[in-house]
């Protein structure tokens, strides 16, 4: 009877810290100053081929992302998993060793991964 009584609590337990696991998703945070409708479309479009993974989006303006990423990049903290970043300033993120080539691990991705461009 003492036994029932202390299986069926861990019993319980584990089947809801299972039930957690089982559907935890992912989160990433997208930073960017693209036009809203068109960020709207492409995230929708990912979370329903992707539905494991939430995206949270954080606009700001062209001038407000890129202080913002170099102020995170600076402290070592604080910057967004995905960001657009202007063309204009992408060589001095590189060179600062604020990006992560995707196609080393962990990532190894050694395609393109869906069509941005037209979402």
């Amino acid at each position: 009877m003492i036994m029932n009584r202390v299986l069926v609590p861990i019993t319980v337990l584990a089947a809801t810290i299972a039930s957690h696991v089982a559907y935890a998703k992912t989160e990433i945070i997208f930073s960017h100053y693209l036009p809203k409708n068109y960020v709207e479309k492409m995230v929708s479009n990912f979370e329903k081929e992707n539905p494991d993974i939430d995206i949270n989006v954080v606009s700001c303006g062209f001038r407000d992302c890129h202080d913002k990423l170099s102020t995170a990049l600076a402290v070592g903290e604080g910057a967004a998993d995905v960001t657009t970043i202007s063309t204009i300033k992408l060589g001095t993120y590189a060179n600062a060793g604020g990006l992560a080539n995707l196609s080393d691990a962990p990532y190894s991705i050694t395609k393109p991964v869906g069509n941005l461009m037209n979402p």
